[in-house]
């Protein structure tokens, strides 16, 4: 299953809820003025994810999840998701939330704040095991591969880091190939860029 293009969390599991998705695909969710692109989930609800992959989703926070229940995600990926202004690129986990990540890869996501693969503001211990991260970047520092403890304030990295295992899935790699970027060539073009360059050039064509 695919679920693409929601504009406002493409599922929202309510208070006392519960989701299980597996072998499944969000992209391109987003909610530019909530939390939670993918997936929205209040407090005393339960999530479940397996082998499920989260791609270009975005929102305020949680650009990928917001969990402020109970949430177990394993051997699932997370790219290029993005916390817009404020933490969580990947997942965002609030204060009374519990959660478990199990053999899960973090690629270029990206926070305005903490956490741009996993943010946690939990009092309560979360459970990692296997996982894979790389490239997750925000605007405070130079990144954190790994859970940010919001309670520590400091960042424990996974310990395991991109590889061989972790190569842009082919689904991802044809996201990016068609949003036409691009790249200067030492050959003109047949094809006139969408953007202006931003230095003239010294031999302009004639009318």
């Amino acid at each position: 299953m695919t679920l693409r293009g929601a504009t406002e969390s493409s599922i929202v599991v309510l208070g006392g809820g519960t989701f299980y998705i597996y072998d499944s695909y969000f992209e391109r969710n987003t909610f530019i003025s909530g939390n939670g692109g993918a997936i929205h989930a209040s407090q005393q609800s339960f999530v479940s994810a397996i082998r499920t992959g989260f791609y270009f989703n975005e929102a305020l926070n949680g650009g990928a999840m917001y969990n402020l229940g109970q949430a177990a995600v394993e051997r699932s990926e997370f790219y290029y998701n993005d916390a817009m202004s404020g933490s969580g690129g990947a997942i965002f986990s609030g204060a009374d939330s519990s959660s478990e990540y199990i053999e899960n890869t973090y690629r270029r996501n990206a926070a305005s704040f903490y956490g741009p693969a996993v943010f946690d503001g939990s009092l309560l211990a979360f459970v990692t095991t296997s996982n894979i991260a790389c490239e997750n970047t925000n605007f405070l520092s130079t990144g954190c591969d790994g859970i940010f403890s919001f309670v520590q304030q400091q960042c424990s990295t996974f310990g395991d880091f991109c590889d061989a295992r972790s190569f842009l899935p082919e689904r991802v790699q044809s996201q990016l190939d068609s949003q036409l970027i691009f790249l200067p060539t030492a050959q003109p073009s047949s094809r006139p860029s969408q953007y202006p360059s931003a230095t003239p050039s010294l031999r302009p064509s004639p009318l």
